[in-house]
């Protein structure tokens, strides 16, 4: 009987062919047994849901909370740095009092007037700050910030920390067809000065 040849080339490539599928077979195995192991140490339930998202109507804003705290209002001091503050504020005779180095507006004192004997709360205290703020933009100046240092407010007494703005220093950078000294000479506020609105 004749030997039947075959040649070379289709040799090799039969050869090949057997090599990768017997690879990719392989490979194909031990996915599903990377599968069955995964399965077997962490079991999905069958009321998989999908993971919700966490939206912020959910939390409740501190802002709105008008729990009362306990406590009514009896003094409210408006401070110019934090420095300032006291862990337990001393009783004062006045129910308002503004720091000698804040520039307030006239009108702030009445407005904080409106809260002393009102019950605390985390709304009441956002609303306080939020008029304070206004009472500073109401007046042209823009840029003010208040916030409420930690401090214990048993006694009725608050603290509360004003920061205004101030400019500080000018630069020009990027003029190509003016002057920076003359673009600098121009500026109607100072290093120094409150940010006004007017100016």
């Amino acid at each position: 009987m004749p030997r039947l040849r075959l040649p070379l080339p289709l040799l090799i490539a039969a050869a090949l062919l057997g090599l990768v599928a017997g690879n990719a077979l392989a490979q194909s195995r031990a996915i599903d047994k990377a599968e069955a192991q995964r399965g077997q140490a962490v079991p999905e339930s069958p009321e998989s849901e999908p993971p919700r998202e966490e939206s912020k109507a959910e939390e409740p804003d501190p802002s709105q909370d008008r729990t009362p705290l306990g406590i009514d209002l009896h003094a409210i001091r408006l401070l110019s740095h934090q420095d300032k503050t006291e862990s337990n504020p001393a009783p004062g005779s006045e129910s308002v009092s503004i720091d000698a180095e804040i520039a307030a507006p006239d009108s702030l004192h009445g407005v904080l007037e409106g809260y002393v004997g009102q019950p605390a709360s985390m709304g009441l205290l956002a609303d306080l700050v939020k008029d304070i703020i206004n009472a500073w933009r109401d007046n042209d100046f823009p840029i003010v910030d208040v916030y409420l240092p930690e401090q214990n407010i048993t006694e009725g007494k608050i603290q509360i920390v004003v920061r205004e703005a101030m400019l500080g220093q000018v630069e020009v950078e990027g003029a190509k067809h003016s002057d920076p000294a003359y673009l600098k000479k121009n500026l109607r506020l100072s290093p120094g000065d409150r940010i006004d609105r007017r100016v």
